[in-house]
C-alpha cells in the first residue's frame, strides 16, 4: 500500500492571508484568523480548502460570534406562538381570536330552544293583521246578550210592543212611521218644557236635567245669554272660582258690577284697580283717571313711550331718558318743539300765578320775552337778572 507523504502534519495560524510565508509547506495546513479561512501551499500559491467543507453551511461566514447570515435566517423563521384558551382559534393574522358565532358566518343565528324562537318582521307583520280571538261581548257583539258564537240561532224578541219592551215619549209609541207630535210639551227629569219654547239651555243640577228662563241661547246671533234673578249685589248670574273653591276669580253681580280677583272692580259706572289686597289705587270714571292716595307705583317700560291725544305725539320717552314735548326725536334731557316758525308759535311760557302775566315766552320765531323786567337792582339778590337800559344785567 503506497503512503501518501504529503498528508498535512501540522496546522499554523496567521493573522491574515498577506501573513502568509512567501513559499509554504506542502504539509502544513495555513489559517487566516481574520477570515477563519483555511489554505494549504500548492507548491506555487496557497489554496482555501475551507471552502469544499463550507458547502454544507450554506452560505454563512464569519466567526460564531459574529455571525449575520445565521441570524438573519433566524430572522425569518416563525416566532413562538403563545398559546390561547380552549374557546379561541389561531387567525391567519397570527392572533388568537375567540370561537364564537360571528367569527363562522352565523352573527344572525340566536341560540335559543324551539319554543322561544323568534319569527321574522315578515311573519310577524302577517300575524299583526290576523283577527284576535273572538270574545262574545269583547270584540264581537251579541244579540238581546245573546253571543253570536257558536252554532244555532240567535233568538230575538219577535214582536215589539209599546210600552213593554219600547218606550214611549209623552204616552206616545216610537213604533209606526211618521213624526211624534209634542203639544203640551216634554218632561225633561223633573221640569216640563212646554212646547214651541225656544232657546233654552238644558243643564244637569243634583242628578236632574233642568233649563232656567234666565239661561238662554239666541240662535240668530249664536250668543249664551245669562240674566240675574235680581238687581241685588247677591244676585250673581256668573261667577269662576279657584279649584279649591274658596275664592272668586271673576264674579258679576246683579248690580251691573263686577270683580277681577282682587285687582279689578267695577260698580258699573266706575272702574277701580288696585293691589292684591284689595286696596284701590287707581280710579276710571267717564274720561278721567284718578290716582288715589294708596297708589305708589312705577312705571316701567323698555321701549318708546309717547303719550298721544287725536292720534298725534304730544309727550314722548325715550328709552335713554330723554324727553321730547312735541317731537318723539328729543336730543336733550326736555327738548320742546314749536308747533311753527312764527311769532305766535309759543313753543314755552312761564305765567304769574294769576295768570295775568307772562314771566318768560319762548316763541317759534327764536324771539324770548321775560315779561315786566325790573330797571334796576334795587331790592334784588344774588342771581336776579334786571333791565339795565336794555341790557339784561344779573345782580
Amino acid at each position: 500500500m503506497a503512503i501518501d507523504i504529503n498528508i498535512p502534519s501540522q496546522v499554523k495560524n496567521y493573522a491574515n492571508l498577506a501573513a502568509f510565508p512567501v513559499t509554504g509547506s506542502l504539509k502544513t495546513i495555513f489559517i487566516a484568523e481574520d477570515t477563519n479561512k483555511t489554505y494549504r501551499w500548492t507548491g506555487s500559491a496557497y489554496v482555501e480548502i475551507s471552502a469544499s467543507a463550507s458547502s454544507s453551511w450554506g452560505t454563512i461566514t464569519g466567526t460564531l460570534s459574529t455571525q449575520t447570515d445565521l441570524q438573519t435566517s433566524l430572522n425569518a423563521k416563525e416566532p413562538t406562538i403563545t398559546s390561547g384558551t380552549t374557546s379561541q382559534y389561531y387567525r391567519g393574522d397570527k392572533s388568537f381570536q375567540t370561537l364564537d358565532k360571528t367569527s363562522v358566518g352565523l352573527g344572525n343565528v340566536d341560540n335559543t330552544t324551539d319554543v322561544n324562537k323568534p319569527v321574522s318582521t315578515a311573519t310577524q307583520t302577517a300575524l299583526n293583521a290576523k283577527q284576535n280571538t273572538l270574545v262574545s261581548g269583547t270584540n264581537i257583539k251579541t244579540v238581546n246578550s245573546t253571543s253570536l258564537l257558536g252554532s244555532g240561532d240567535v233568538a230575538v224578541q219577535p214582536t215589539l210592543v209599546s210600552g213593554t219592551n219600547i218606550k214611549t215619549i209623552n204616552s206616545t209609541s216610537l213604533l209606526g212611521s211618521g213624526d211624534i207630535a209634542i203639544s203640551s210639551g216634554l218632561t225633561v227629569g223633573t221640569t216640563a218644557v212646554t212646547s214651541g219654547t225656544d232657546g233654552r239651555v238644558f243643564f244637569q243640577a243634583g242628578g236632574v236635567v233642568q233649563q232656567d228662563a234666565n239661561f238662554t241661547y239666541d240662535n240668530t246671533l249664536k250668543r249664551l245669554a245669562l240674566k240675574a234673578s235680581g238687581t241685588a249685589v247677591t244676585d250673581i248670574p256668573f261667577r269662576i272660582r279657584n279649584s279649591a273653591d274658596n275664592a272668586d276669580l271673576f264674579i258679576v253681580y246683579g248690580t251691573k258690577a263686577f270683580s277681577l280677583g282682587n285687582s279689578v272692580s267695577s260698580d258699573g259706572f266706575t272702574t277701580y284697580l288696585g293691589t292684591t289686597s284689595g286696596v284701590t289705587q287707581v280710579t276710571a270714571s267717564g274720561n278721567g283717571l284718578a290716582l288715589t292716595s294708596n297708589f305708589s307705583s312705577t312705571l316701567n317700560a323698555t321701549n318708546n313711550t309717547s303719550i298721544q291725544t287725536n292720534g298725534i305725539n304730544r309727550l314722548y320717552f325715550d328709552n335713554a331718558g330723554l324727553i321730547g314735548v312735541g317731537n318723539t326725536t328729543p336730543g336733550a334731557r326736555l327738548d320742546v318743539r314749536a308747533q311753527g316758525a312764527l311769532s305766535t308759535d309759543i313753543a314755552f311760557k312761564v305765567r304769574n300765578s294769576a295768570n295775568t302775566l307772562d314771566i318768560i315766552k319762548v316763541k317759534g320765531n327764536g324771539v324770548i320775552n321775560m315779561g315786566n323786567l325790573p330797571t334796576s337792582s334795587a331790592g334784588l339778590v344774588a342771581g336776579d337778572i334786571y333791565n339795565n337800559l336794555g341790557i339784561l344785567t344779573i345782580v
